[in-house]
């Protein structure tokens, strides 16, 4: 088992839970801070034993018995594991139940889907390939292609509601500002390990796999939970920094692109300003600006992170964890902190680059100290086309007014980077064109 499946059953077990289903709770918190503990660890077991219990009420009365808990002991060990764990859950659960999304099975797409697809593409994609792809190595936990999947935020199942409308950009906007800060509290409490569980005094818990009747929470396994912590937060951090709402009423997102720019084909090119929301859609949050900032120096801390996690691993003895020795070998330990480091020094210094044989800067730190204010005019202007009766709408690179993408590239990128296309039919809405027109950019 490598550091990733199993770094996802600590989080499958830890953000855990959040996403398998709905509905109210039972019980309360105790009265005082023995048994309101008992009764939270009794809800994690419960729950861990039987997936279907997992839901917000739930949730919330085992968060809720933690926080009792630690209220009348503020150092003990599993208060504060309990109430950090149940709190990130109980808000990532929430954001689920807002999105619709009630059951949870591997992260591949979900909430991507929802967000990414269909607005987030439409926003970004066009910028996708001015940003380097890290490597499996660089940041954990990762996909094969790089990119950050936690349990808890991304999920298969498809969406019972629809985003835009129903939720709105406002009640998302509000569900992800609050596990934003969720994550925060339990960053802080996860960093402070005094009043944690330790490999010298771990925590049992139900072994959510069922391969064994329990398994142990040590320090291995806090700085793992940390990690997906922290990564998550920086991904927040990005999803909040910049207005990406809109007026459903005039922007029209799920008209047919062909009816609504149906004047434009095989005429004039389409100007970003003109397929894009108008108002605020695009700038910067009133604390976007220090959201931005915060992104690689979160990464930078979860990498850290992880590498701290790893010294612990290596130190480690026994069975029964939820991360046992001996899973790696020395060559892949060996390769995980290589590529730690690689990915810090990546993230705080300016990188050379060869694209298509042209040297370029890379300058990942000052790119998000001094975030464009604006991403709209980086988007380019896109054409739409028909020819021998196929529909098409595309862009190269001089469409782009700025192929250094505010500053992201010391030079503009070269053409070949800078090229998408996609076709088009009658029932096809704006957004699906728009965000399948950001995929098709491959970089």
């Amino acid at each position: 088992m490598n550091i990733r499946s199993s770094a996802f059953v600590l989080v499958a077990c830890s953000v855990f839970l959040a996403g398998c289903g709905g509905g109210g709770g039972t019980g309360s918190s105790g009265t005082d801070p023995i048994t309101a503990e008992r009764n939270g660890i009794n809800a994690i077991n419960s729950m861990l034993s039987d997936q279907t219990t997992i839901n917000t009420g739930n949730l919330a009365s085992a968060n809720a018995n933690f926080k009792t808990a630690r209220s009348g002991a503020p150092n003990d060990r599993v208060a504060n594991a309990g109430y950090a764990i149940t709190l990130v859950a109980l808000k990532s659960q929430t954001l689920l139940d807002l999105l619709g999304i009630s059951t949870h099975r591997a992260p591949t797409n979900g909430m991507q889907s929802i967000l990414q697809n269909r607005l987030a593409s439409a926003r970004f994609g066009f910028l996708g390939n001015a940003f380097p792809k890290l490597s499996a190595t660089d940041i954990q936990p990762v996909d094969s292609n790089g990119r950050v999947k936690m349990i808890g935020l991304f999920s298969n199942a498809a969406p019972s509601r629809a985003y835009p409308t129903n939720p709105t950009y406002i009640q998302v906007y509000a569900a992800l500002r609050d596990v934003s800060a969720a994550l925060a509290e339990a960053d802080t409490i996860l960093s402070n390990e005094s009043i944690l569980p330790s490999d010298a005094s771990p925590l049992s818990i139900t072994d959510p796999s069922k391969t064994n009747s329990t398994v142990k929470i040590g320090t291995v396994e806090i700085r793992a939970l940390r990690v997906a912590v922290q990564a998550l937060e920086s991904i927040l951090d990005l999803l909040l920094a910049y207005n990406l709402g809109f007026d459903t009423t005039t922007y029209p997102y799920n008209k047919s692109f062909a009816t609504t720019f149906g004047g434009s084909l095989n005429g004039a090119p389409i100007l970003s300003s003109d397929y894009l929301p108008t108002g605020g859609f695009g700038k910067l949050n009133t604390d976007g600006h220090a959201r931005m900032a915060a992104v690689p120096t979160m990464l930078v801390t979860a990498i850290n992170t992880s590498l701290s996690g790893m010294t612990a691993y290596e130190a480690r003895t026994g069975t029964g964890w939820i991360l046992n020795p001996g899973s790696l070998t020395s060559s892949q330990i060996s390769d995980f902190k290589s590529g730690a480091n690689d990915a810090i020094f990546n993230l705080t210094h300016d990188q050379a680059v060869t694209l298509s044989g042209e040297a370029n800067t890379l300058r990942i730190p000052e790119w998000f100290a001094n975030a464009p204010a604006n991403l709209v005019p980086l988007f380019p202007t896109i054409h739409y086309m028909s020819s021998q009766g196929f529909d098409s709408v595309s862009y190269e690179s001089t469409d782009f007014s700025d192929l250094t993408f505010g500053g992201l590239w010391v030079s503009p990128i070269p053409g070949s980077h800078a090229i998408g296309s996609t076709s088009v039919n009658d029932t096809q809405t704006v957004l699906d064109v728009l965000g399948s027109l950001a995929a098709s950019n491959a970089g």
